[in-house]
């Protein structure tokens, strides 16, 4: 314990942070601190006792002046976190809630899996596993445009999928030898989904790359049809 009667950070870690509300995406050093916690119940319900939680604190630190909002995480656990193993461990579960909510706002707004009116367990799951999958494409295609936008877009398309959307917004021109990026891929499919890719616009959503996919099947489907024909 220091002098102040705070636990000394017991390490640093750094993580990297996406963008958000004006600020650029960065690569920021956490002081991290671990320890245990115990939550009292709430005011005329001790009946209900005490919850012994494990606890781990994150700030950042090095930041420059201008750091508008530096990060400071106060996270709580069941999982037992002594050593800064456990804890960075358990901060790397937290940097994944983002792409968590995202899948399953995607299955929820677009696949509409809480409309689901089946008559039998076996049928529903056989249907949310599909939704799933569908899900899954959508964040997936999102991901690889923000961590790996220079990569081919084979790592999430077939072949007759770039092609047919390639030629759909490059009509009259021969088909590249090689895939475009991720980045490009993915702004074109959200385009056919209403994404404007204006520089207000800020980035591809879920709900327009979902919309882009369902158009991009019909757009394949034809493409595919116009090739054998003319072949």
């Amino acid at each position: 314990m220091g002098q102040d009667g705070t636990r000394v950070p017991s390490g640093e870690l750094e993580v990297d942070v996406p963008p958000r509300k004006g600020q650029p995406a960065r690569r920021a050093r956490l002081s991290v601190r671990q320890g245990t916690v115990t939550l009292k119940p709430p005011k005329g319900k001790g009946y209900l006792g005490p919850i012994r939680l494990w606890a781990v604190y994150v700030t950042e630190t090095g930041y420059g002046s201008e750091m508008k909002v530096p990060l400071e995480w106060l996270l709580l656990t069941d999982v037992e976190t002594v050593t800064f193993g456990d804890a960075c461990c358990r901060i790397c579960w937290y940097g994944c809630r983002w792409g968590v909510e995202v899948f399953h706002r995607t299955v929820k707004n677009y696949c509409r899996i809480l409309d689901r009116r089946l008559e039998t367990p076996d049928r529903l799951e056989t249907c949310l596993a599909l939704d799933l999958i569908v899900g899954w494409r959508i964040f997936w295609a999102l991901r690889l445009a923000r961590t790996a936008p220079s990569l081919p877009c084979d790592a999430f398309l077939d072949a007759y999928e770039w092609q047919g959307l390639w030629a759909y917004f490059n009509r009259g021109k021969q088909l590249p030898a090689a895939p475009p990026s991720c980045m490009a891929a993915a702004t074109m499919i959200a385009k056919l989904g209403g994404f404007l890719g204006r520089k207000i616009d800020g980035h591809r959503g879920a709900v327009q790359m979902a919309r882009g996919i369902q158009r991009l099947h019909d757009i394949v489907w034809m493409f595919e049809a116009v090739r054998r024909h003319s072949s």
